[in-house]
């Protein structure tokens, strides 16, 4: 698949040394190559894999929390033992 891919991109690059002006050529040539060119030269070299994923890694959303950074002052309440609360209690 990877030398199908290779063989089409070939194509129009072809075509581009034949029709387009020297300067042109060269704005248009490296560009075309990258984008045509990229994805089977990736699947031959083995890499495809681990470029994709650090693209999807790029692109992947998280979960982030916000911190204020601050210690919460607690009451003196907070650390009795109330009567209704045991610890031999079943936590379901």
């Amino acid at each position: 698949m990877a030398y199908t891919l290779l063989g089409l991109a070939l194509i129009p690059l072809s075509l581009e040394v034949f029709f387009l002006p020297t300067w042109l050529f060269y704005v248009v040539v490296f560009p075309t190559g990258i984008v045509l060119g990229g994805y089977p030269f990736l699947l031959l070299t083995n890499k495809w894999k681990t470029t994709r994923r650090r693209i999807e890694l790029y692109f992947m959303e998280e979960d982030s929390y916000y911190q204020t950074g601050q210690i919460r002052r607690y009451e003196s309440f907070e650390f009795t033992q109330q009567a209704s609360v045991k610890e031999t209690d079943n936590i379901n």
